[in-house]
């Protein structure tokens, strides 16, 4: 898992420094936002598999099946988005985007167990 996470993560750097780079306008901002949909597809279902290996104890990491459940859920809710705009409608839709944010805010800040880690002290260079 940790394999394919670091590729998703190299697919989607490169893909930002892609669009960065273009020249992104009415001709072919819909060819971008299905690329990047047909990246992200892959990657929550990543997450979701994830949160259900963290969940059964089949997998063990430094993030509980609540943050991949998190980002499973922001995943899908940007597919929706962006398959909104390639539909050519702008405009946000309160009733779906308010109950999503108010959720995802609601949700613990931190779902990272090293979160909890007791804060030691700083020392200088050479002292205990």
């Amino acid at each position: 898992m940790r394999r394919q996470s670091l590729t998703f993560q190299q697919q989607f750097a490169q893909h930002y420094a892609d669009v960065e780079a273009a020249t992104v306008d009415d001709q072919n901002f819909q060819d971008i936002n299905t690329q990047t949909t047909e990246m992200v597809k892959p990657f929550v279902d990543f997450e979701l598999q994830l949160e259900d290996s963290l969940s059964s104890g089949e997998v063990r990491g430094l993030a509980w099946q609540s943050f991949a459940a998190h980002v499973a859920a922001e995943g899908e809710h940007f597919l929706t988005r962006l398959s909104t705009l390639n539909g050519g409608d702008v405009e946000f839709d309160l009733a779906e985007l308010v109950p999503f944010w108010s959720r995802i805010m609601g949700e613990p800040p931190c779902s990272l167990p090293i979160c909890f880690t007791p804060r030691w002290p700083t020392t200088s260079v050479g002292r205990p």
